[in-house]
Formats: structure tokens, sequence, C-alpha cells
């Protein structure tokens, strides 16, 4: 089983994720952009480096096909 966050913000979301081994999923309704993913990706500080999510989405509704299903495959 692969366990992920989903979470709005680099600087303090994404980070915990990263920190604690988690995929982290950025998405894209809160508060952090993809232009923020992008300055990061530049930068020489690790802490930002430790900012960057695994992947993105545009909003949290795009999770909704797949663990439909998923949930009706296991059930």
């Amino acid at each position: 089983m692969i366990y992920c966050v989903c979470p709005i913000r680099l600087n303090t979301d994404i980070l915990f994720g990263n920190n604690c081994g988690l995929k982290t999923i950025l998405v894209l309704t809160g508060i952090s952009s993809l232009a923020d993913v992008n300055s990061i990706k530049i930068s020489n500080s690790p802490d930002h480096k430790s900012s960057i999510p695994d992947f993105y989405m545009p909003g949290i509704e795009d999770l909704r096909l797949p663990l439909k299903s998923v949930s009706k495959a296991s059930s």
C-alpha cells in the first residue's frame, strides 16, 4: 500500500509529507502554484528541495475517479 498526503502549501504540508517519507501531491486550488514549485526547483536551499511535491493535480476532485475504482476493486 502506498500512502500519500494531498496538501495545498509547499513550505509546510509538502515539507511535512516528504520528511515523513510519504508521496506528496500538491493540490493547485490552494495557496501554492506550479510557479512556486518551479521557483524552488532552482533554489539552492535544502529546505526548498524538501518542499518539492512528487505529483500535482488541478483540484482534489480529480482523486474521485481513481478512489472509486480502487474502492470497487477491493469490495
